[in-house]
C-alpha cells in the first residue's frame, strides 16, 4: 500500500521527454513542421495553388517537388479562436519565415517547415521591428516545451493547415 501511495506522488513529477506532437518535431536540436495531406491534386495545381498566396521566393520545382523560402506568413491566431491578449506575444507581434518542401505522391503531398523564425512586426517595449529570433527559443531545442504545445503549437498548426491545405478555385464567377 505504501508503494502504491508513493508511486501515485511520485508520478505526476516525473517528466516525460517530448520531441514530437502537432505536427511539430524536433531533428538535431532545430524544431520542424511536416505535414502529409491526403489529395489526388495534380502537382502543377498544387504548386500554382500555394504560391499564389504570395509568401514564397527562391523557389526551386520539379515535377513533383517545390523547395524555397516563405515570409511573413502571420499567425492566424483570431481565426484559431484566440485574441490577442490571450496569445503569448510572440505569436500574435510576429511573422512567421523559414524553408518549405513539398513533396507530391501518389493520393498524397508532404510539407516540410524549416529553419523557423519569428520576426517582430513592430518595435515595443521589448524588441525593435525586423528582430528575429529562432523558433527553437519559446519551443524547446532537445525536448517541445509545454507552454508551446499548448496554444503556440496549435495556432501555428491552424495557420500553415491553412495555406499549405490544397482548395479548389471557382474561375467560373
Amino acid at each position: 500500500m505504501k508503494k502504491l501511495i508513493v508511486m501515485l506522488f511520485v508520478l505526476p513529477f516525473i517528466a516525460i521527454s517530448q520531441t514530437e506532437a502537432n505536427n511539430f518535431k524536433i531533428e538535431n536540436g532545430s524544431l520542424v513542421w511536416q505535414k502529409v495531406f491526403e489529395s489526388d491534386v495534380n502537382p502543377n495545381d498544387l504548386f500554382t495553388n500555394i504560391l499564389s498566396k504570395g509568401y514564397f521566393k527562391d523557389v526551386n520545382r520539379t515535377d513533383s517537388t517545390l523547395t524555397g523560402i516563405f515570409e511573413g506568413i502571420e499567425p492566424d491566431y483570431k481565426g484559431y479562436g484566440s485574441s490577442e491578449l490571450s496569445t503569448p506575444m510572440y505569436i500574435s507581434r510576429s511573422f512567421i519565415n523559414g524553408g518549405v518542401s513539398i513533396q507530391v505522391r501518389q493520393g498524397r503531398y508532404r510539407v516540410v517547415l524549416s529553419n523557423l523564425t519569428f520576426e517582430q512586426k513592430y518595435d515595443d517595449a521589448l524588441t525593435k521591428q525586423g528582430e528575429k529570433t529562432k523558433i527553437e527559443t519559446f519551443s524547446g531545442r532537445k525536448d517541445l516545451k509545454r507552454a508551446f504545445l499548448k496554444k503556440p503549437a496549435n495556432i501555428l498548426t491552424f495557420t500553415f493547415d491553412k495555406i499549405f491545405q490544397y482548395q479548389e478555385t471557382d474561375d467560373n464567377w
